[in-house]
């Protein structure tokens, strides 16, 4: 504030940029009214307008003056000012769920198809999968596979439908399951999934499979956002269909924590960001909302660490502009027994599309998309090669090794000794996906390139699963 105050009228064009990279929800309030002292742009007094309804840690969450975000009662997104009915904001339990069942109604939807389809042109200038990849949190450690249960048994991992790229170079949606044998060193068609999707994200709990959200294509060609989920069992070899989402997302984060279910932000049918969290109780076949994030996000993974869920960067809104996207450096931690979230130390730059894995009981986060900033001054989304870990005991970020090529997007698995980086894209176009693989040991630091995948894949999601499974 001072910098901008010493030169106001020249340097107040710079203070929307700096606004973005502010974490006002860490600053007390003695910080916030001290920098208020000073003269202030629009820009700047949006950005503290702002800051003002984001809950401070212990503070509940504001809700009066909020607007619903069409279809949803925690989806702030894009904060659209109308919707088409013109309806007012809901506040009750009910009047959620009926319009999540209306959003889901296909007689809904028809305008928002159509904007659907014309979007699908531009995803590929969006960052896929906040996914494990767009990570996409297709990523499971040992614990959550229950892999304990399976010893003595050989295991595998499974790579599970996604965006392929032909020989034509056209993106081709796929509903295929791949396996690789460590033993064998190869990759074998094992198995589809019930219908082809990409953008989804994958769950093993209990002696079970499940696909989770992501895009699906309808009858007349639309790509949209589902809530659909489906559950494979490993004792029957078959498919079902579970309870869906309340809410259809995609670029969204999943991950299991103690035996429930997490789906996190994500973007939704109208293509707003979107902050809700929904748990699913395996033994009750349903979803139910909990506390939302701090702010709507897509593009940011999800993973199970020490009995908690960590959200780490993603997309955001820039407060006081509708339409101007940030990448942000935030980690978050959710505790299912409590319904609350902490901040923790945030990424060292930041960061989106990265992907996450539990390995050995250590958090690492693969790759991703951070801004660069070229000599005509835009900002494309560019991939990087980092490879962080955190530490918990000192609540730091430390970078560890770097990735053979800059990618985002990959899908990773932890098996033995090994991380699997699979796939995922080198630019932020789908079209730039990679069939490449490895394998990489935390221990000796070394990294072994695999068998290339079938085919350039993107948008996909890996599991580490017994050979036995899909055969």
């Amino acid at each position: 504030m001072k910098w901008i105050h010493h030169d106001c009228k020249e340097r107040q064009k710079f203070a929307s940029s700096l606004m973005e990279v502010i974490r006002f929800q860490d600053m007390t309030p003695a910080q916030v009214d001290n920098l208020k002292k000073y003269p202030v742009c629009p820009e700047v007094q949006k950005a503290f307008d702002i800051s003002n309804r984001i809950p401070q840690p212990g503070q509940k969450r504001p809700d009066k003056g909020r607007k619903l975000a069409s279809h949803r009662k925690s989806d702030t997104g894009l904060q659209k000012t109308s919707d088409s009915g013109g309806a007012k904001s809901h506040r009750n339990t009910h009047n959620a769920n009926r319009m999540s069942r209306r959003s889901s109604d296909t007689s809904t939807l028809g305008k928002n198809l159509l904007r659907a389809e014309r979007r699908k042109r531009n995803l590929s200038k969006v960052p896929h999968r906040a996914r494990s990849d767009t990570v996409h949190s297709s990523d499971f450690n040992l614990k959550a596979l229950e892999h304990g249960s399976f010893a003595g048994e050989e295991m595998v991992v499974a790579v599970l439908g996604g965006l392929a790229v032909d020989s034509k170079g056209a993106n081709r949606e796929s509903n295929a399951i791949v396996k690789y044998v460590p033993k064998e060193s190869k990759w074998t068609l094992s198995g589809k999934l019930p219908s082809k999707r990409y953008g989804h994200l994958a769950a093993v709990t209990k002696g079970y499979l499940y696909i989770i959200g992501g895009f699906e294509v309808s009858r007349d060609k639309c790509h949209i956002p589902t809530g659909t989920c489906n559950r494979y069992s490993f004792s029957k070899g078959c498919w079902d269909k579970v309870a869906s989402l309340k809410y259809p997302r995609c670029h969204h984060g999943v991950t299991v924590v103690l035996g429930q279910i997490y789906a996190v932000g994500g973007q939704s049918v109208e293509s707003l960001f979107m902050d809700s969290v929904e748990a699913y109780d395996p033994g009750s076949d349903k979803w139910s909302s909990l506390t939302p994030l701090c702010c709507a996000r897509m593009a940011a993974n999800a993973i199970e660490f020490k009995d908690q869920m960590y959200v780490v960067g993603g997309l955001m809104v820039v407060p006081g502009h509708k339409r101007k996207v940030c990448i942000v450096p935030d980690t978050m931690c959710f505790n299912p027994q409590t319904d609350t979230w902490h901040h923790r130390a945030a990424l060292p730059l930041p960061m989106c599309n990265s992907s996450l894995v539990v390995h050995n009981d250590r958090l690492f986060a693969f790759g991703g998309l951070v801004r660069t900033v070229t000599q005509d001054k835009s900002q494309p989304l560019t991939p990087i090669s980092d490879v962080l870990e955190y530490t918990p005991g000192t609540d730091t970020w430390i970078l560890v090794t770097s990735m053979p090529t800059p990618c985002h997007s990959s899908c990773l698995a932890s098996l033995g000794d090994d991380i699997y980086v699979l796939g995922g894209q080198l630019e932020d176009d789908a079209a730039t996906a990679t069939k490449a693989s490895y394998r990489y040991n935390p221990s000796t630091d070394r990294w072994l390139a695999l068998p290339p995948l079938p085919s350039r894949l993107s948008q996909s999601c890996a599991v580490t699963l017994r050979r036995d499974v899909f055969e």
